[in-house]
């Protein structure tokens, strides 16, 4: 998996060298799942280097989609890139505009790591997020788990889930928006089975960013 990093150094190097530079594509407003297949293609032909330098360009693609983008093929395909690097004009806001995908980013890889292990460790690691600003709460008489977001917010999100994929996805979800300090209100209901299933990384990637777009523009 990949850095992200941001440079206001107007050079087209890095750390004093030189690295291959991308000259992306014509993106623009497109869809991120655009976004991640142009990534896809292009990761493999960077696989020995470790840095890749982007020069910021707002009118053929979005950096923040375009940083995200890359961060998750990284995920889904093998890769020795380390770091890409993306040249701009003010590195502080650019960093700080970037931030929601960094929480992004963050619960993508979460969920990526949980899918392949077994329905008890998966859930059991599912109840060890208290450190972040929601509740957990454990039901033994429904075997089930209650994660609650209070914000302050109007409505109210209740939500339930019963197979392994709706688990990891809502409550990645709901890492996320605690990462990006988002304002929401929401009550997941987790119910654990035992039965386990071939999750595919890519549907779980693209069912998180459906859902979280919904609170974080994407």
């Amino acid at each position: 998996m990949i850095e992200i990093a941001f440079d206001g150094n107007s050079g087209l190097t890095y750390k004093g060298k030189p690295y291959p530079i991308l000259k992306a594509e014509n993106l623009g407003h497109t869809d991120i799942r655009h976004y991640i297949d142009f990534a896809l293609k292009i990761l493999p032909q960077y696989k020995n280097t470790p840095y890749l330098i982007i020069k910021e360009d707002a009118a053929n693609f979005c950096l923040k989609k375009m940083g995200l983008a890359l961060f998750i093929a990284s995920c889904l395909t093998e890769s020795d890139l380390e770091c890409v690097v993306f040249k701009v004009k003010d590195q502080k806001a650019a960093f700080e505009s970037y931030k929601p995908y960094i929480a992004i980013s963050v619960g993508i890889k979460y969920a990526l790591r949980l899918i392949s292990k077994a329905p008890f460790t998966i859930y059991k690691e599912l109840k060890c997020l208290n450190y972040l600003n929601f509740s957990i709460k454990e039901n033994y008489q429904t075997k089930s788990t209650v994660y609650t977001m209070s914000t302050g917010c109007d409505r109210s999100i209740d939500i339930k889930t019963h197979t392994v994929f709706d688990a990891i996805l809502y409550v990645s979800v709901l890492k996320i928006l605690s990462l990006a300090d988002s304002k929401a209100n929401i009550n997941i209901e987790v119910f654990e089975t035992n039965r386990a299933e071939k999750i595919d990384q890519k549907t779980m990637a693209y069912a998180i960013l459906d859902k979280i777009s919904k609170y974080i523009e994407i």
